[in-house]
């Protein structure tokens, strides 16, 4: 009971880490991207 309980907390855990990965990158696209088109 107890490692099942481990699974699914890591999997949420993961959920969560990779959210946070994906919403750093996308800020850096749209950082970059309105700077690319401000220069343009």
């Amino acid at each position: 009971m107890n490692w099942i309980y481990k699974i699914k907390y890591s999997r949420k855990y993961k959920n969560i880490n990779e959210r946070r990965v994906t919403e750093k990158f996308f800020i850096l696209y749209m950082n970059f991207f309105t700077k690319f088109s401000v220069a343009e």
